[in-house]
């Protein structure tokens, strides 16, 4: 199993509160989630603390604190895997055992086991791959990998190069699939990005990949920026106008919408997130950590 981490009322006393001897990984929280029964059981036991179960996790997030990351940081400097992975940014692996510890602890007051098989892969039939944007070999790849992004995350912008660069070299045994995860779904600001390029891929898909370096740069998104750097990446100007009109927008805005529903439906809570034939990975990777990642997974022969 593969994890990297680079990405986004009182305190009990520390005595009080649940530690278990290890965390499970990203592959069994999601897992956990992703069963039906599971989430029925989370939902009413949020809902009978007058939260959503997204509300609840940040509730449990923010009682966390350093001292008790510290408790497993350490054991986890290196992959499960057995070998070194590239840390880039020390404070996002930090976030990711806040991210489980949380889940862990909420596991436990709503008395749901975890499951605990971490050689267990996540099936892509339980995700919606119809109209998904994607690039690569679609017909015997050897690696599936499905992409959770946006482009106003700075560790998606900072993963970008890499995972292109990727794609370059291993293009023809790669199935590469683009799912949106805005990070601001409530505003239209926060999905403006995405829906534009979601029309740009429709009208014509190589415009898309092309436009992705010039898109990821953006910090300040809005329709007279987006207009300008899709010019520079040489959309036609037909393509642009239509793309960003707010008829359109408003369109693959619920398209993005639904995206995001449904990765958080399956355990999905931050990102870059890539899926690679059915092992999570979460965080920006470099292009050696890639490699290892591609290697590691790599499909028996």
């Amino acid at each position: 199993m593969l994890l990297v981490f680079f990405h986004c009322t009182e305190e009990s006393k520390t005595s009080e509160l649940y530690f278990p001897q290890s965390l499970p990984g990203e592959i069994s929280i999601k897992t956990t989630l992703g069963k039906e029964e599971n989430l029925r059981k989370l939902q009413s036991v949020s809902k009978g603390k007058g939260l959503s179960l997204e509300e609840w996790k940040d509730l449990e997030k923010n009682k966390i604190d350093d001292s008790q990351i510290n408790r497993y940081y350490a054991k986890e400097k290196t992959g499960s895997s057995g070998f070194d992975v590239s840390i880039d940014m020390i404070d996002s692996k930090r976030e990711g055992i806040r991210r489980r510890l949380a889940w862990t602890r909420i596991f436990k007051m709503a008395n749901v086991s975890v499951s605990s098989d971490e050689s267990s892969y996540f099936s892509l039939s339980k995700i919606n791959l119809k109209n998904a944007i994607s690039s690569g070999n679609s017909d015997h790849p050897k690696w599936t990998i499905v992409e959770w992004s946006d482009f106003n995350c700075s560790f998606c912008r900072k993963s970008h190069p890499a995972s292109a660069a990727i794609r370059k070299k291993y293009g023809k045994d790669i199935l590469w699939i683009k799912k949106d995860y805005p990070l601001e779904a409530d505003t239209k600001e926060g999905l403006l990005a995405l829906s534009v390029m979601r029309c740009v891929h429709s009208e014509r898909p190589a415009l898309y990949w092309q436009s992705l370096d010039s898109v990821y740069e953006l910090k300040n998104f809005s329709v007279t920026s987006m207009q300008k750097k899709l010019e520079a990446s040489s959309v036609p100007g037909n393509v642009i106008e239509f793309c960003t009109s707010e008829e359109s927008v408003s369109r693959f805005e619920e398209v993005v919408r639904k995206d995001h529903s449904e990765a958080v439906s399956i355990g999905v809570s931050a990102i870059p997130t890539i899926l690679v034939n059915g092992r999570f990975v979460v965080g920006a990777l470099s292009f050696v950590s890639f490699e290892k990642i591609l290697k590691a997974t790599l499909p028996s022969k």
